[in-house]
C-alpha cells in the first residue's frame, strides 16, 4: 500500500497545473501573443456561444489586455458579451456592426475605447462608460438606435460631435441645443444664439461651421470645451467662457473671425493647438496664471491682435505660436520661459521691441523671421548667452535688430 500511493504521489508531481483561470469563458476565440505574457483577444475563431464570455487568459496562459481592432465586427449572432478586468483597452471598430448585440458588460479596468468601436450595434439598449475612461472618439455609438440609456463618467473630458450620431432615443433637446447625458453635441441649423445649460462639456466640432451663430451663453457646469467646438462659427462676436472650463481644445474657435475680445478665466490650465487661429477681429488676450503652455498655432494669423499678456506661468511658447500676428507692435516674453519654438513670432511685422530673460535656453528656427519692424531686442543674459540659445542664420533680429543684454562687457 505505501508503495503504490508514493508511485501515485510521484505521477501527480509530473501532471501539470492548469489555473482554471485560463479557460473560464468561452471557449474557440482567437488570440495573439504580445510576447511578454499578455495577449489580445483578435477574433471570434470557432466559437459559437451567442453569450460571449471573453476568458482572462487564453489557452496558453498569456493575460488578456486587448480586444483587438474589428476582433467581432460583424459578429451579428451575439446577444450579450462580457469582458474581464484584465482587459485595458477595446480597440476601434471591436464590435461594430454586431446588430444582434443588446447588452455588454465593459470593466472599470478598460481605460480606452476605440473609434467606431460599436457602430451599428442596433440593438444594444443601454450601456455604461467606465470611469477610467478619458475620450469618446469618432462614430463610437454611431448608429445605435437602440440605445435609451447611457452613463458617462465625470473622467471622459472629450467627446467627437461623430460620437452618437443616430442615437436618436438619448439624444436630448432644449432650446435648440441636443445634448446626450450632460455633453452638447450639436444645435438646429441656422440658429443665431444659444443658450448652453446643464452641461458638463462641448463635444468636439460640436458648432463647427455655425455661420449664423452669433451669440453664446455657456453654463458654469461646463468644464471642456472640445476640438473644433466653434471652429469656423464666422458670426460669432459674442461669447463667455465660464469659470467653471478647465480646458479649450484643439482648433476650439479656430476661424472665429467675428470675435473682438475674449476673456480667458482663471481655472483654464490648458489651452490646444490653434485654439484661437485665425481669429482675425481679437484685439486683445490676457492669458491667466494657470495656463502653462502657448502651444503650437494657439494665436496664429490673428492679425488683428494688438497686445497679448503672458503670464509668469508660461514655462514654453510653442512653434508658431504667434505666427502672423501682423499687429502686435511689443511683447514681453516672462521670466519663467525657457523655450521660444520655431517661427513663434514669424511674420509679426509691426513688431518694435522684444523683452527675453535669460530663463530661455532655446529659441528655434525662424522664431522672428519677418519682423519687419523690429528695431529693439532686450535680453537679460549676456552676448555669448544670446548666441548659445540661437540660430544667428535664420532668426532676423540678429542681422538688424539693437541687442541690449544685461552684461555687454562679454565677448
Amino acid at each position: 500500500m505505501k508503495k503504490i500511493t508514493f508511485l501515485l504521489a510521484l505521477i501527480l508531481c509530473f501532471v501539470p497545473i492548469i489555473s482554471s483561470c485560463s479557460t473560464t469563458g468561452s471557449e474557440g476565440l482567437e488570440f495573439i501573443s504580445n510576447g511578454d505574457g499578455t495577449c489580445e483577444v483578435s477574433g471570434i475563431g470557432s466559437c459559437t456561444d451567442t453569450d460571449l464570455v471573453i476568458p482572462e487568459k487564453s489557452p496558453d496562459g498569456d493575460i488578456v489586455v486587448y480586444i483587438d481592432h474589428e476582433a467581432f465586427a460583424g459578429c451579428a449572432s451575439l446577444t450579450s458579451v462580457t469582458i474581464p478586468d484584465s482587459v485595458t483597452r477595446i480597440e476601434g471598430v471591436a464590435f461594430a456592426g454586431c446588430t444582434g448585440l443588446t447588452s455588454i458588460t465593459i470593466p472599470n479596468s478598460v481605460t480606452y475605447i476605440g473609434n467606431h468601436a460599436f457602430e451599428g450595434c442596433t440593438a444594444l439598449n443601454a450601456i455604461t462608460i467606465p470611469d477610467g475612461v478619458t475620450s469618446l472618439g469618432d462614430s463610437t455609438f454611431k448608429n445605435c438606435i437602440g440605445l435609451t440609456s447611457i452613463n458617462i463618467p465625470e473622467t471622459v473630458t472629450s467627446v467627437d460631435s461623430h460620437t452618437f450620431q443616430g442615437c436618436t432615443n438619448i439624444i436630448q433637446k432644449n432650446n435648440g441645443v441636443y445634448y446626450v447625458d450632460g455633453w452638447v453635441i450639436g444645435c438646429d441649423q441656422n440658429i443665431s444664439a444659444i443658450e448652453i445649460v446643464n452641461a458638463k462639456g462641448v463635444s468636439n466640432g460640436a458648432f463647427r461651421g455655425g455661420e449664423d451663430l452669433i451669440s453664446v451663453s455657456i453654463a458654469d457646469t461646463v468644464t471642456c470645451i472640445g476640438d473644433y467646438a466653434f471652429g469656423q462659427c464666422t458670426g460669432l462676436t459674442n461669447l463667455t467662457i465660464p469659470d467653471s472650463v478647465i480646458s479649450i481644445g484643439f482648433r476650439a474657435f479656430d476661424g472665429c473671425t467675428g470675435l473682438t475680445s475674449i476673456t480667458i478665466p482663471d481655472s483654464v490650465t490648458s489651452i490646444g493647438n490653434g485654439a484661437f487661429a485665425g481669429c482675425t477681429g481679437l484685439t486683445n488676450i490676457i492669458i491667466p496664471n494657470s495656463v502653462t503652455s502657448i502651444d503650437v498655432c494657439t494665436f496664429n494669423d490673428c492679425t488683428g491682435l494688438t497686445s497679448i499678456t503672458i503670464p509668469d506661468s508660461v514655462t514654453n511658447i510653442g512653434n508658431d505660436a504667434l505666427a502672423g500676428c501682423e499687429s502686435l507692435t511689443n511683447i514681453i516674453i516672462p521670466n519663467n520661459v525657457t523655450e521660444i519654438g520655431k517661427g513663434a513670432f514669424l511674420g509679426c511685422k509691426d513688431l518694435t521691441s522684444i523683452t527675453v530673460p535669460d530663463s530661455v535656453i532655446s529659441i528655434g528656427y525662424n522664431a522672428f523671421a519677418g519682423c519687419d519692424s523690429l528695431t529693439d531686442v532686450y535680453y537679460s543674459g549676456t552676448k555669448v548667452q544670446w548666441h548659445d540659445i540661437n540660430d544667428v542664420s535664420n532668426n532676423w533680429v540678429q542681422n538688424k535688430a539693437n541687442m541690449h543684454y544685461e552684461y555687454v562687457l562679454e565677448e
